[in-house]
Formats: C-alpha cells, structure tokens, sequence
C-alpha cells in the first residue's frame, strides 16, 4: 500500500507544473476519513478528491466526489460523495481465553455531505492560495468482525491550490 501511495503523490506531483488553479494540496479531516489530501478540479462544477491517512489504528484510503453548487469570489458552497477502504488495528478481548489479541481488520465505507470552503485572498491578495473548508453530513463503515458504525461527519480541511 505504501508503493500506491508514494506512485499517487509521484503522478499529482508531475502534474502540478501544469496547474492553474486546478490541483489542491492539503490535510483533510472528515470523521472517518482523514489524512493527506489532493484535489484535481475536473471542471467548474466537479472536484476529484484523495485522501490518504493510513496512520493510527483507523487507517484512511478514500476518494470524494464535491459538486459545487454556489460560487462566489469569497467561498464555494459543495456537497460531497465519499467511498473509502477502512483499516482497523487495534486490540480486542477475546472472550473465550480472556486474553487480549491484536486484531486488524478492512472495511468498507462511505458518506455524504455539505460543506463551504473559503478563499480569504480577497482580503489580503498578497496571501498564499490557502484555502479552508468546513463540513457536516453522514458516514458509514461496515467491519465483518468487530463492528459497523455510522456517525455525523463534522470535518475541516486546509489546502494549498497551485497556480501558474
């Protein structure tokens, strides 16, 4: 997995000496999916997203789909659609020898949601291009052998976007 991950971030790399506005790098943190971030603006209305967070014992593999649906100078207003791949390691009592085991285990998830991100270069232009976004919706995550839950995502992100 970290050959996938370090190829990703090689691929987006390469590909931000051609960006005008349209790749965004960053942290993103949307319970349950957090981590590392990249964006790719597909066009006006859509926005690809990766987030990787494969650290702590709730690991992080997820794409999102944002959709924005109101755009002013000083902040976009999206909804968002996630699917991700969960890793959990973490231990567990075992209820047959009452010991403690070291369980792993993969999932899978989504989610969905709203969320508002703000440009403050209005501001002050000689600011960097760093942008923040807050969000509320719904997440889910299906484990076969520990447990299921869903949860209200509440998360926040900050990303760089690359201009020319």
């Amino acid at each position: 997995m970290k050959k996938v991950t370090l190829l990703i971030l090689t691929l987006f790399a390469c590909n931000i000496a051609q960006a005008d506005n349209k790749y965004a790098a960053g942290m993103q943190s949307s319970f349950p999916a957090w981590g590392i971030s990249g964006k790719m603006k597909i066009d006006d209305k859509i926005t690809a997203q990766a987030i990787l967070g494969p650290m702590g014992s709730l690991g992080t593999y997820a794409a999102r789909g944002l959709y924005t649906f109101k755009s002013e100078k000083e902040y976009d207003m999206y909804g968002f659609g996630m699917l991700g791949l969960f890793t959990y390691e973490g231990k567990t009592l075992n209820l047959i020898t009452l010991q403690n085991e070291v369980t792993t285990e993969v999932g899978t998830g989504f989610g969905a949601g709203v969320g508002i991100e703000a440009n403050w270069q209005h501001l002050a232009p000689e600011m960097p291009p760093v942008y923040f976004s807050g969000e509320i919706g719904l997440g889910f995550i299906n484990f076969d052998t520990l447990y299921s839950f869903n949860s209200i995502m509440i998360g926040a992100g900050v990303h760089y976007k690359f201009k020319k």
